[in-house]
């Protein structure tokens, strides 16, 4: 399962109607009213839509009755959140990997220069 597949028409309709056994109040323009779901879930993966819907309708949002357009969208993120604050963190974590010093690799012939410059260095104390 692809949690971060966009939802697609058919799945924002399918929860829509799912949604819709929620008593809700009448919208003054329909067109207007459908427009402001459709922008409030602009973005948002189908994994996250369900879920939120699933939530709503187990009563998350304290109140039985159909959410409006910003309500879903926050229940959408908050199903998100976990999945956002991983991704972060393995980003996070890649950075820090790119940023560590390599190993460096010597030649015989600069391992053989260094030996040669600790020696002479030694030579200059007296024993």
């Amino acid at each position: 399962m692809d949690v971060w597949a966009l939802a697609s028409h058919q799945q924002i309709v399918d929860c829509m109607m799912l949604l819709s056994v929620l008593p809700a109040r009448p919208a003054h323009d329909p067109q207007l009213n459908k427009a402001a779901y459709y922008i409030a879930l602009e973005g948002v993966s189908g994994f996250a839509l369900r879920s939120a819907v699933k939530r709503i309708l187990q009563g998350s949002l304290g109140h039985g009755f159909f959410p409006s357009p910003p309500d879903l969208r926050l229940q959408c993120n908050q199903v998100m959140e976990p999945y956002v604050l991983e991704m972060q963190r393995s980003r996070r974590k890649s950075r820090i990997a790119e940023e560590l010093p390599r190993e460096v690799v010597h030649s015989d012939a600069e391992k053989q220069a260094v030996a040669r410059i600790y020696t002479d260095f030694l030579a200059t104390f007296p024993r």
